[in-house]
């Protein structure tokens, strides 16, 4: 298997470029990595993309970038169009900011030979975390989206994520009931692969408003889903 490596980012070029390192030193050269501007502004970064590709060139890195500011779901879907395009057959959607400690590629690999329908992700919330519920009915289980992956098939039929919820926020739980009501069961992935997300580095310093945001895209999910029956949620949900 060949695997795209997707990753979105917004100036803070820094992270970035730590993530690649981590990529370089743990994740075996046949996969390749999608980096996704998403209309950065710093000066640079073309310049640091560029040193990665000519000089290092240990992965084969294709540059995107969005000539204006579209957010993750949109950056993340672009990146997983080019890698498909490429002949990849598994995504794995990576945030920047996310400390990778040894090579996560292989055991994804072989989760995907034997489960090749699952949707995976590095951390599964089955909890109520404040934004999953869907009133009246089910807590939505999901995968948080700092790291997500599948096979290209299953991503085609998942359908990428939803634009709905513009710049960033209830986009991976979306995606995460999308796919268990297509029959992609969530997964774990395996323990032998450690990361660890550092959490809103780009988020927090360039929206203040990111509350508001969340709220807004919260009533945005509840509306989306409010027509499904809620005995069918919960069959699709529970009978993985």
């Amino acid at each position: 298997m060949k695997i795209g490596i997707v990753i979105p980012f917004l100036n803070k070029w820094e992270l970035t470029h730590k993530s690649l390192m981590s990529l370089y030193n743990h994740i075996p050269e046949q996969h390749e990595i999608f980096l996704v501007d998403d209309a950065s502004t710093e000066e640079g970064i073309a310049g640091g993309v560029s040193w990665w590709q000519k000089t290092v060139n240990r992965h084969k890195i294709y540059y995107i970038r969005n000539e204006e500011n579209r957010g993750f779901g949109y950056s993340m879907n672009k990146g997983c169009k080019g890698a498909i395009k490429q002949g990849c057959d598994v995504v794995a959607l990576l945030s920047n900011d996310v400390e990778v400690y040894n090579d996560f590629a292989t055991p994804l690999e072989q989760q995907l030979t034997a489960e090749p329908n699952v949707f995976i992700g590095a951390e599964l919330l089955y909890n109520d975390t404040g934004w999953n519920v869907l009133p009246n009915c089910v807590t939505v289980p999901y995968a948080n989206g700092w790291f997500l992956a599948c096979t290209a098939e299953t991503w085609k039929d998942i359908g990428g994520f939803d634009l709905r919820y513009g710049l960033f926020d209830y986009e991976d739980i979306c995606i995460s009931l999308t796919a268990m009501m297509k029959g992609h069961p969530l997964r774990a992935l395996d323990k032998s692969a450690r990361m660890r997300h550092l959490g809103g580095q780009t988020i927090y310093s360039l929206y203040p408003d990111r509350m508001v945001r969340t709220l807004k895209n919260k009533e945005l999910f509840i509306e989306k889903w409010s027509h499904v029956p809620c005995e069918e949620l919960k069959e699709k949900i529970y009978g993985q």
